[in-house]
């Protein structure tokens, strides 16, 4: 597990979080499973590479186009917020939108910078899911 991964998990404790972790050769994964107000149940996880360079932080599949003859106007929203973010990052895969952010932390690595961030990723999902919904129409 890298320092950063190992210092993230000294702040879960010393805070009395407890999330579940999942460490493999190249990645460790902190996974916050949440049911966010207006967005439902989500899942975020935090992800720190082996190298100490980098940790992204992703809202997994949060949204699942289920009107394919809406899916032009959600790519149009996606890049819409695209633009208005400078960091968070909206992709659609498989019908599937997920919200990224990534911070390149070599060597500054910081746990209350990673905690606003997790939690303005949170916000965001908060404030553009309706966004997407009202598209979707469900």
């Amino acid at each position: 597990m890298s320092q950063n991964a190992l210092k993230f998990e000294e702040f879960l404790k010393a805070n009395n979080m407890v999330l579940e972790k999942i460490v493999n050769e190249d990645l460790t994964t902190f996974l916050i499973r949440e049911n966010i107000e207006n967005v439902g149940n989500t899942t975020i996880g935090v992800l720190f590479n082996s190298h100490d360079e980098l940790v992204n932080i992703v809202a997994y599949q949060f949204l699942k186009i289920n009107k394919p003859e809406k899916k032009q106007q959600v790519m149009e929203l996606i890049n819409t917020l695209n633009v208005e973010y400078t960091f968070c990052k909206f992709v659609e895969k498989d019908d599937f939108v997920t919200l990224h952010i990534s911070l390149p932390i070599k060597n500054n690595f910081s746990t209350e910078l990673l905690s606003d961030l997790i939690a303005t990723l949170i916000k965001s999902l908060q404030k553009d899911y309706p966004r997407f919904m009202a598209i979707l129409g469900t």
